[in-house]
């Protein structure tokens, strides 16, 4: 591949937002090498520590990963960043390495006047290796990531559908995997397999126990932690059912379409395909921490799948969610049915146990001081897997939120890519800001101002994401289909979605029993 090709596929973003991501990371360090902000304490021996200190018996290898994995996203971040200041690789390096080096030496520097920190040359050695191993990422992207993208480009000019269903089917797997702590150790796999759950809402069951016996010993908070428990798995099963349902529509549509297949060879095949990627999802969740194995998981997974699998061969059309057809030549009103779901789910889990009353009879629950004052405090409390896992999801569900709103409103679709970044951050904002109001009244939820930002983030990288694919879309696609005047200043989004709406002649058609004809 081309050196053009390849500075082409790295500078599908601005600039501007990798000096952000490299500022978040370089934040996010500072603050967890600062906290708890404890400086000039008077007690005894506070401000007086040693700096750099070789005693290793303070340290363990978690805490050794946990350093080297906190600086590689800064290594990546600053490598980038030089990429797009036209640096050569050797002064890329040099610079990379010792702003990492600064950063991690002036950070034990200060550590030495908090007496609940320890400046250790261990820590310095970890925080270095892990800006190099930034670099050494950002490296492998480099050389890899561009002949992904061209290949990736290349069938999504030939066979669009397909591609489609094949990235869908890749999501489906990287959230069913997330927060991605896969475990290697025997005493946890075991203990992972003892918490599998064979008989279906077995789960549910138990938490509706823990709740009735809460509440008959007046134990208000511990009914709500069950209340909780048991909502946020009915949510998560309803989106199970409801991406297996967009899954089978896709499968079906692509079976019919490209493969030429009738309409009850189309539905059995998407009926088993449905049930072994719902067993295979379970499979790859066993050897993660915090994501148990539950056999209510497959259920709901599979009648999702086979109810719009059986819909279909009853009728004896394509119907549903999500049919190709629909989504062509109605993107707005699918779009705009997708973000309204998103939002009711992202309420619906702002506010659930849905218990506004604490036990003590206050109208207002207990908020700690300095949790909601500081961001991504409270993540240092709890596991890592949970903190992750609970990041990752709300990112992810603002993520779809954004990309729900700008291809369905086209307010949000004007003007340039950073004010669209803007206008769709500040609605995710503003819907998080009312939920965090509202758990303040929750006696098992914390208000705190972590959760605006996270959602300010998933809308960003809902936004750019939906940029890059835009501008890769229109890339493959036919220049005589585009008919936008070029005197008009409509995003690349406005401009793919106007694509789509025009009949491709040049896609492959396949005559149904009732003489319709889908076109990709």
């Amino acid at each position: 591949m081309s050196k053009h090709s390849r500075s082409t596929t790295f500078k599908l973003i601005s600039s501007k937002y990798v000096e952000i991501l490299t500022l978040v990371s370089l934040l996010f360090i500072i603050q967890t090498g600062l906290l708890p902000f404890d400086f000039f304490n008077p007690d005894v021996g506070a401000g007086h520590r040693e700096l750099f200190s070789t005693t290793v018996d303070q340290f363990t290898f978690p805490d050794i990963l946990s350093n080297i994995f906190l600086y590689i996203p800064l290594g990546f971040c600053l490598h980038w960043w030089l990429y797009r200041l036209r640096r050569n690789k050797l002064m890329r390096w040099t610079l990379a390495m010792l702003g990492g080096l600064m950063t991690s030496g002036i950070i034990e520097w200060i550590q030495c006047l908090s007496p609940a920190r320890v400046s250790s040359l261990i820590d310095l050695t970890s925080n270095t290796i892990g800006c190099a191993l930034g670099g050494v990422l950002f490296a492998v992207f480099y050389q890899y990531l561009p002949r992904f993208v061209a290949v990736v480009m290349a069938e999504l000019q030939t066979w669009r559908l397909h591609t489609s269903v094949k990235a869908y089917i890749l999501a489906l797997i990287v959230f069913s995997s997330m927060p991605f702590s896969f475990t290697i150790n025997p005493g946890l796999l075991k203990r992972e397999a003892s918490l599998v759950s064979v008989i279906p809402f077995a789960t549910a069951t138990s938490d509706i126990e823990d709740a009735d016996h809460a509440l008959a010993r007046n134990d208000h908070r511990a009914y709500a932690f069950a209340r909780w428990r048991l909502l946020e798995r009915c949510a998560r099963w309803i989106v199970e059912c409801l991406a297996f349902a967009v899954l089978a529509q896709l499968l079906i549509v692509l079976l019919r379409n490209d493969y030429g297949f009738s309409i009850g060879t189309s539905t059995m095949l998407t009926g088993w395909y449905c049930v072994a990627l719902a067993v295979v999802l379970s499979i790859i969740q066993f050897p993660v921490i915090s994501r148990h194995v539950d056999t209510t998981d497959i259920l709901f997974r599979c009648v999702g799948g086979l109810s719009v699998a059986l819909m279909t061969w009853w009728t004896r059309k394509v119907v549903g969610l999500i049919s190709l057809r629909q989504t062509l030549t109605n993107l707005h009103r699918q779009t705009r049915i997708g973000l309204y779901l998103t939002m009711a789910y992202i309420v619906y889990s702002g506010v659930i146990p849905l218990t506004f009353a604490p036990d003590d009879g206050s109208a207002v629950a207990q908020v700690v001081p300095t949790d909601p004052l500081l961001p991504f405090l409270g993540y240092f409390y709890t596991r890592f897997d949970i903190a992750a896992d609970d990041i990752l999801e709300k990112i992810a569900t603002y993520g779809v939120l954004a990309i729900m709103l700008v291809a369905s409103t086209r307010w949000y679709r004007r003007g340039s890519l950073g004010w669209r970044v803007y206008k769709v951050a500040k609605f995710g904002v503003c819907l998080s800001i009312p939920i965090e109001v509202v758990q303040v009244f929750i006696p098992v939820r914390t208000a705190t101002i972590t959760d605006p930002l996270l959602a300010a983030t998933g809308c960003v990288v809902g936004v750019l994401m939906l940029e890059v694919v835009a501008n890769a879309c229109r890339l493959t696609l036919d220049p005589q289909l585009v008919t936008v005047s070029k005197k008009q200043k409509i995003s690349p989004v406005d401009e793919l979605i106007q694509t789509l709406m025009q009949p491709d002649p040049n896609a492959p058609k396949e005559s149904s029993p009732e003489h319709t004809t889908i076109n990709v």
